[in-house]
C-alpha cells in the first residue's frame, strides 16, 4: 500500500513538474569549477548544449590521436623523400604532401585539446558523489554558486528525470533547492544527465562533523 502511494505521489510530481522543467530550457550557461572553487572549467546547460559537437570516448580519442601521429611521421618522411634533389620533378606532389601533413598537425591538436578536456574531469570540484553519480560545484552570473548533479547517460537505475521534475514541482519551499536546469549533454567529456540546483549550504555529514 506505501508503495502504491508512493508511486501515485511521484507521478503527480512529474506532472506537475514537467511545464517548469521545460521552461528550464532557456536560460545562461552554469560553469563548472575546479578544485579550490577558482579554475573555470567547462560550461553546462542551455547555452552549452545548443554549440556543443560530439565528444568521443577516451578510447576512441586514443586511437585517432595515435592514427594522425603515425599518418603526421609519415607525411613527414615522405616530404623529406620528395625534397630531394633527384625529386624536383615532384613538385605538385611534394605540396600535396605538405597539405596533407598540415592538415594531421592541425587535426592533432584538436584531438590533444579534447583529451585536455577529458582530463580536466579529475580536476573538478566535487561535493559528493555515490551510485547516482557525482555533484560538482558550479557558479552562474544570477544565481552564483550552485551545485550540478552529473550521472553518466545509459547508467543504470538512472533517476535525474524523476528527480528533476520532483524539484520542480517543490523547488524553493524551504529544505528544497529550486531546479535552475535539466538536461542531457557532454559533461568533462561524457554523455550525462544532468541537474543543476541552488546550493543550499554544507552537506549533512559535514554539519555532523562541525557537530563533534
Amino acid at each position: 500500500m506505501a508503495t502504491s502511494h508512493s508511486s501515485h505521489l511521484t507521478h503527480q510530481l512529474i506532472l506537475l513538474g514537467v511545464s517548469t522543467v521545460c521552461s528550464l530550457r532557456t536560460g545562461a550557461a552554469f560553469t563548472i569549477l575546479g578544485r579550490g572553487g577558482g579554475d573555470c572549467l567547462e560550461l553546462v546547460g542551455p547555452s552549452r548544449v545548443r554549440h556543443q559537437s560530439h565528444m568521443p570516448s577516451w578510447d576512441s580519442l586514443e586511437r585517432m590521436l595515435a592514427s594522425a601521429r603515425t599518418r603526421h611521421r609519415e607525411l613527414s618522411a615522405r616530404c623529406v623523400e620528395l625534397e630531394r634533389p633527384s625529386r624536383a620533378w615532384c613538385c605538385d606532389e611534394l605540396r600535396d604532401a605538405k597539405k596533407r601533413r598540415l592538415h594531421e598537425k592541425d587535426r592533432i591538436a584538436r584531438l590533444v585539446a579534447l583529451a585536455r578536456r577529458h582530463r580536466r574531469a579529475t580536476d573538478a570540484c566535487e561535493l559528493g558523489s555515490g551510485h547516482y553519480g557525482k555533484v560538482l560545484l558550479g557558479r552562474s552570473a544570477r544565481h552564483g554558486r550552485v551545485a550540478i548533479k552529473v550521472m553518466p547517460r545509459g547508467a543504470e537505475d538512472s533517476s535525474l528525470a524523476r528527480e528533476a521534475a520532483a524539484l520542480a514541482a517543490v523547488g524553493g519551499e524551504a529544505g528544497f533547492p529550486a531546479l535552475l536546469y535539466h538536461g542531457q549533454q557532454t559533461v568533462l567529456g561524457r554523455p550525462s544527465d544532468v541537474i543543476v540546483m541552488e546550493l543550499l549550504g554544507p552537506s549533512i555529514e559535514d554539519l555532523c562533523w562541525t557537530a563533534r
